[in-house]
């Protein structure tokens, strides 16, 4: 099984609009990487976002550009400072490839639990990066690789 990581492309100051929506360039970083995974075959069955703006924004432009169209499940818990326990006891008991698109520190807090099972945050991901972990065995983890808009 495997989870694919994807911060939420650049998006407004709240200073701007407070709803935080994606800019010109998340929005064409969040193109970019949809092509990546459809150019490399990746599929996945689900879509769990945050429900803010900038995650829905990113997470519906991914999914849209991807070979087979995956279902989008926004949902609360995946905020900034939200606990990762619950999606990561979640994602252990998968058997379906799943994204999960969303916030930092949130996405570096739960990387670091599948692989090293403390917080100290061994992957930083920039906006709209993608990193791929695939569980290995139950409880273990590696990291498959990462990508981000800039490298490709």
């Amino acid at each position: 099984m495997r989870v694919y990581f994807v911060r939420h492309g650049q998006a407004f100051p709240e200073s701007e609009n407070p709803r935080r929506p994606l800019t010109e360039k998340g929005k064409r970083d969040a193109e970019i990487i949809a092509g990546f995974l459809k150019k490399n075959s990746v599929m996945v069955e689900s879509v769990i976002c945050s429900t803010k703006t900038r995650a829905r924004e990113t997470a519906q432009i991914i999914a849209g550009g991807m070979a087979a169209k995956p279902i989008i499940l926004p949902r609360e818990g995946l905020s900034p400072n939200d606990p990762v326990a619950p999606l990561r006891e979640e994602l252990e008991t998968l058997q379906s490839d799943v994204m999960v698109v969303g916030h930092l520190p949130y996405l570096n807090e739960l990387s670091a639990f599948l692989l090293t099972g403390k917080d100290n945050f061994p992957v930083y991901c920039p906006t709209c990066a993608v990193i791929c972990l695939e569980r290995i065995s139950p409880g273990r983890w590696q990291l498959l690789f990462m990508v981000s808009p800039e490298w490709l």
